[in-house]
């Protein structure tokens, strides 16, 4: 999943799928991610810093992941990298 629009580095370092955040309804982003770890795509969350704040407005009631809450695997101009692998599983408030 890449930042709402291109931030530049990850578009040239990976080789990837992407799929843009903005566009993932909020209640689809964990389904998303099950999705592509289910079928041997290990998706990663590009983040920019100026947009980590509406992604977690976005995401962070409605998925596991939304919340943002473990380090990045990297960062570099002004873009995170996040691996949701990585992330510690709490059960969304909407869901409970």
């Amino acid at each position: 999943m890449s930042a709402s629009r291109d931030c530049g580095w990850e578009g040239r370092a990976l080789t990837r799928l992407t799929i843009r955040w903005d566009k993932i309804p909020p209640e689809w982003l964990d389904r998303s991610i099950g999705y592509l770890q289910t079928h041997q795509r290990p998706p990663f969350l590009a983040i920019e810093d100026t947009e980590r704040r509406a992604f977690i407005e976005r995401f962070g009631e409605a998925s596991q992941y939304g919340r943002l809450d473990w380090p990045p695997l990297l960062c570099r101009e002004g873009t995170c990298l996040f691996d949701p692998a990585h992330a510690q599983v709490i059960t969304p408030r909407s869901a409970r």
